[in-house]
């Protein structure tokens, strides 16, 4: 009695570990980038309108244009602005985080 036991109770969990793990992996795999696309969808339009209105600070002022700019925007909503000609040259004389210049490449392939 004790045998048959153990091998039931062993064999129920060996079935949930073998299937477990691998609609666990699916699952993993197929997951959305962004839980909420339209949150996502949200943010690269904040972002384009952020970018259109830095830019046009810059084409306005230059780099002192472009640094009152995003200096003005970090009072108001606490967001770190940057705005770069190529890959990794911010245009307003600070220095960009890693992420930032990352970010920039990322988006600059497509």
């Amino acid at each position: 009695m004790r045998s048959l036991f153990l091998k039931i109770f062993f064999s129920f969990w060996l079935t949930i570990v073998l299937m477990g793990v691998p609609f666990y992996f699916v699952g993993l795999k197929n997951r959305p980038e962004h839980p909420y696309p339209g949150m996502r969808d949200f943010s690269m339009q904040a972002m384009a309108k952020y970018g259109d209105e830095a830019l046009a600070a810059w084409r306005k002022g230059g780099p002192e244009g472009l640094r009152a700019y995003v200096e003005q925007i970090e009072e108001q909503s606490g967001i770190s602005l940057y705005l770069f000609a190529g890959r990794t040259n911010a245009l307003s004389g600070r220095q960009a985080p890693p992420e930032a210049k990352d970010t920039a490449v990322r988006v600059m392939s497509g």
